[in-house]
């Protein structure tokens, strides 16, 4: 065992549940994999290397653009900005901390602030959803809290409940590796099912992964394909590349390297590194194919109401 692995033990130990003991066992005897043993020091860093390997969609929400970081700060900073409850009872928020929430404050990577954390409890409290689903990974992930699953789940689920797309991603990943609540697939394929109703991509395409490896059910790529073009379709770019390794392959859709290499292609365009496997369908294209295909990728646009 190296020192790095030594290094890591106590922290993936507290990160599993005693179910998953073997999951370490098998990690440790493996060759030793860097993005696991070496730089993931952390439950959240083990949560996310789990969610890897299975090819399961941790949706986020989007990372604050630079120009309006400093807008966002300020909101958040102000302590004694108060919220407004309609006549439904719902909080509504002051639109610099509403924004902030909901597009990716606080960092993922960063350290969270008490003045952060006390923002987040206050309108959580308030029974704001997108409050209570930041909150909620806090606790998954033991960011400015102690790490507590089980509260992190009925965060999620209390979010989930007022709506919040995210939230329901969310609750399908912790049925499926049981953190928090029990292991599942059922109750996880529900809920992905309600968050890809609402709008999550993350959940299309979770759903997707659930069909292309019969999780819970029988294998049916045809459905898990159709997931995939609506979750492309909405913007999950990693759909884009799946689609790309089903046409290739026949999976789920006709054989067609056209396809699969247009796929490929709207993902690396997205900013995914596909490019060896574009070109390997590429290799196999008549020139009258390849300007076909990029034809159609410079008219490309994406068709939301394709299930």
């Amino acid at each position: 065992m190296t020192e790095d692995d030594k290094r890591i033990l106590p922290a993936l130990i507290w990160a599993l549940k005693p179910a998953d003991l073997s999951v370490l066992q098998a990690c440790l005897q493996a060759a030793p994999d860097a993005e696991i043993l070496t730089s993931r020091d952390s439950a959240n860093g083990y949560f996310l290397a789990q969610l890897a390997r299975m090819g399961l969609a941790a949706e986020r929400p989007e990372a604050l653009p630079d120009d309006n970081a400093g807008l966002a700060a300020r909101a958040l900073n102000e302590m004694t900005t108060g919220y407004v409850l309609t006549a439904e009872g719902r909080a509504v928020l002051p639109q610099g901390i509403k924004f902030a929430l909901s597009r990716g404050y606080p960092p993922e990577e960063s350290l969270v602030e008490n003045s952060t954390l006390a923002i987040l409890q206050k309108y959580a409290t308030a029974e704001n959803a997108e409050a209570i689903n930041k909150l909620a990974g806090l606790f998954l992930e033991g960011r400015g809290v102690p790490a507590n699953e089980t509260q992190a789940a009925a965060l999620y689920r209390k979010a989930a409940e007022k709506g919040d797309k995210l939230a329901h991603n969310n609750l399908g990943i912790l049925h499926i590796l049981g953190r928090g609540v029990s292991k599942d697939l059922t109750a996880a394929h529900n809920w992905f099912r309600l968050g890809a109703a609402l709008g999550s991509t993350g959940a299309m395409d979770n759903l997707g992964e659930m069909y292309l490896k019969g999780m819970g059910m029988p294998r049916d790529p045809v459905k898990a394909a159709g997931w995939f073009l609506m979750a492309a379709n909405n913007g999950f770019k990693q759909a884009k590349c799946k689609l790309g390794v089903m046409y290739a392959m026949g999976d789920g859709v006709p054989k067609d390297d056209v396809q699969s290499y247009i796929w490929f292609s709207l993902g690396i365009a997205d900013g995914l590194d596909a490019a060896k496997e574009r070109d390997e369908v590429a290799a196999r294209l008549t020139k009258a194919q390849l300007k076909e295909a990029e034809k159609f990728i410079a008219e490309w646009k994406p068709d939301r109401n394709t299930a």
